[in-house]
């Protein structure tokens, strides 16, 4: 998902592996302390785009909004990616799942320029299912996530060649929101994420676009 900010940053000047762990204002600018001390700045606007609760840390000064970013609980996912050498022989292509440990899967090849080398799937558990089991092993996740992925498309199912899981502690928010972005113009911060509205990728794109919208109708 990184690819779409590599594209769009061109010659803007990023700073990368660096952590803020204090956003602080002073009588007209903001500025940032990372986690080695160093400070940022000085900023007249800064937008915080980042997890809900590392969004709530990073809100000291601006009470308000770090009161309504507190009260988003975020859910886990557990993440499992599957390659294969042959492709298996199914028509599905991706699905959100009922009754499973699943919640939802998608067939990586089938997307625009993906490499079709490996038939490679994801698999994506419930959030249920992800809590129940947030601190098993990932050879556990991948074999139950496995499992249930043979049996839900129905088709020989090889051993795969490859194997990831990846457990996201605030993938998804458990309520879905309709605030597209929030922000205190008067003081000149804003927050956005998925979770301020589908907690889907394309709501982390709308958020952003909201929070930028909201920033420059500010400023003009």
């Amino acid at each position: 998902m990184s690819a779409i900010t590599r594209a769009m940053r061109g010659d803007l000047p990023v700073s990368f592996s660096c952590r803020i762990t204090d956003v602080f204002r002073g009588e007209q600018h903001w500025n940032l302390l990372d986690a080695d001390g160093e400070s940022h700045g000085p900023f007249s606007h800064v937008i915080i785009a980042t997890l809900a609760p590392q969004a709530t840390a990073l809100l000291a000064a601006a009470p308000k909004l770090a009161s309504v970013v507190a009260g988003v609980k975020m859910d886990p996912t557990w993440a499992v990616a599957l390659a294969f050498e042959t492709p298996l022989q199914t028509p599905m292509q991706g699905c959100f799942v009922q009754d499973s440990p699943l919640d939802w899967l998608a067939r990586n090849r089938s997307k625009p320029g993906r490499d079709a080398t490996l038939d490679t799937w994801v698999l994506h558990a419930t959030s249920q299912w992800s809590q129940q089991n947030i601190d098993a092993s990932r050879e556990q996740v991948t074999e139950q996530l496995h499992g249930a992925f043979a049996e839900l498309i129905d088709c020989t199912m090889p051993a795969p060649v490859f194997s990831l899981a990846h457990r996201w502690l605030y993938a998804r928010p458990a309520g879905s929101h309709e605030w597209g972005a929030l922000s205190d113009a008067d003081l000149g911060i804003y927050v956005c994420g998925d979770w301020c509205l589908s907690g889907r990728v394309e709501g982390a794109w709308l958020s952003g676009q909201e929070a930028a919208r909201r920033l420059l109708e500010h400023v003009q």
